[in-house]
């Protein structure tokens, strides 16, 4: 028997931007999302903090 490689063939383009979205949506599940410290301004209205982010 002969063993030959077969040559890489590229997959459609439709299931390299499906495969891009799976992960991408997997990634949404492990990583977490980050927050603003909120704190209640002069006015008594709870703002977000711009330089707090965790």
């Amino acid at each position: 028997m002969s063993k030959t490689k077969k040559a890489f063939k590229m997959p459609h383009t439709f299931v390299i931007i499906i495969f891009i979205i799976l992960v991408a949506t997997l990634m949404t599940w492990i990583i977490p999302a980050g927050k603003y410290v909120r704190v209640e301004n002069a006015a008594g209205v709870t703002v977000i903090d711009p330089t707090q982010f965790s």
